[in-house]
């Protein structure tokens, strides 16, 4: 059973349900990152022939942890 929705309407609930901070990792031990990525304006999508087009405005804030580790002990 085919099912039609707009591109207008997947544009308008991803509008409604992400505003403000999306993602957030606060664990920096796991995977040595942190991460913040805030939906900064308006998502919009379109279609060319048949091709999905999103401009998606994101402001990203990343903290990351490197060094040597050697026997445990880390630089």
């Amino acid at each position: 059973m085919p099912l039609e929705i707009s591109v207008k309407e997947i544009e308008n609930q991803l509008n409604k349900n992400l505003t403000g901070l999306i993602y957030e990792d606060n664990n920096l031990e796991n995977d040595k990152i942190e991460i913040k990525i805030w939906k900064t304006n308006t998502i919009k999508l379109s279609e060319i022939n048949g091709v999905l087009i999103s401009e998606i405005p994101l402001k990203i804030w990343t903290k990351f942890k490197y060094g040597t580790e050697f026997l445990g002990l880390n630089d």
